[in-house]
C-alpha cells in the first residue's frame, strides 16, 4: 500500500480532541510508519486516527440509522409534495381571482365581459378588475417566495448533490400545471375559458420556477448565515457540511 495515499475523507462528524474541529471531510491517509489510515486536523495540525470512535460498526446503530434514514425520506417527500401542493393553490387561486366575481360566474371571460362595459354604467366591475390586479400581484409574490423557499431547502437538506442536479427543482411547479389542465379540460364551466386559465397557471409556473432558481443560487449562503446567527460555535460543527460541499473553511 502506497504510503501517503488518498483514501477518501471523513463522511461522519467526528471531533479533534485538541480543539474541537470537525473532521468532516477531512482526507483520510495511510501513514508511513504506523500503516493506519490517519487524517490530520487543519486548525490545530494535530493527527488522528481516521475510524475510531465511531458506531458504524453497531449492528443496533445501523438498525436506528436505518430507521433515521427512512424518516429524513419521508420528511422529504413530505417537503416536496407540500411544495407541489402550494403551488397548486396559488396558481388555481390566480385563475379564479380572473374568471369569477359576483356578476359575471364562471365560464365567461371576465375580461371580454367588462370589456364590453361602459364605464360610467359599471364601475363596480372596473373597481373590481383593479382589486383584482392587485390580488394578482400579492399572488404572483406568494409564487416567487414559494419557489425561492423550496430552492433554499433544496440546496440545504439536498446539499450532497451536485449544482446542475437541481436545476431539476425547477420542474416541481410543472407537476401542478398538469393537473389543473386535467380539471380545466374536463370541468365544462371552463370550456369556453380553457386558454386563458392556462396562459395564469403557466405564467405562475413560470414565477414559482424563477424563484427556485433564485433559491439554488443564494439559499445556501442564507442558511449558512442563519446558523451562524441562532446556533452557537460548536453545535456549529455539526453542520460543517454547508461549508465543506462548497470548498469554503467552516467557522472554528
Amino acid at each position: 500500500m502506497t504510503p501517503m495515499e488518498r483514501h477518501g475523507q471523513i463522511e461522519v462528524d467526528v471531533f479533534c480532541t485538541q480543539c474541537f474541529y470537525n473532521l468532516h471531510g477531512q482526507v483520510v491517509t495511510i501513514d508511513p510508519h504506523l500503516n493506519f489510515p490517519v487524517c490530520r486536523c487543519p486548525e490545530c495540525g494535530r493527527f488522528h486516527p481516521a475510524g475510531t470512535g465511531v458506531t458504524s460498526s453497531s449492528v443496533w446503530m445501523r438498525r436506528v440509522a436505518s430507521i433515521l434514514l427512512f424518516i429524513w425520506v419521508f420528511i422529504v417527500g413530505v417537503g416536496a409534495f407540500g411544495i407541489s401542493f402550494a403551488c397548486f393553490g396559488l396558481s388555481a387561486a390566480s385563475v379564479e381571482e380572473f374568471t369569477y366575481n359576483d356578476s359575471i360566474p364562471v365560464g365567461i371571460n371576465r375580461w371580454k365581459a367588462i370589456e364590453r362595459m361602459h364605464p360610467w354604467e359599471n364601475q363596480g366591475n372596473y373597481d373590481a378588475n383593479i382589486n383584482g390586479l392587485s390580488t394578482m400581484l400579492w399572488i404572483s409574490a406568494g409564487s416567487l417566495v414559494l419557489g425561492f423557499i423550496a430552492g433554499t431547502l433544496c440546496v440545504t437538506l439536498l446539499w450532497h448533490w451536485q449544482r446542475p442536479r437541481y436545476l431539476w427543482a425547477m420542474v416541481l411547479p410543472l407537476v401542478p400545471v398538469a393537473g389543473l389542465a386535467m380539471i380545466y379540460h374536463t370541468v365544462p364551466d371552463y370550456g369556453e375559458i380553457q386558454m386563458q386559465c392556462m396562459m395564469h397557471v403557466i405564467s405562475q409556473a413560470a414565477i414559482q420556477s424563477v424563484g427556485i432558481l433564485l433559491g439554488v443560487m443564494v439559499g445556501r449562503k442564507i442558511s449558512r448565515t442563519i446558523v451562524r446567527m441562532i446556533i452557537p460555535p460548536k453545535p456549529r460543527q455539526t453542520l460543517a457540511f454547508l461549508w465543506t460541499v462548497d470548498g469554503l473553511k467552516p467557522p472554528v
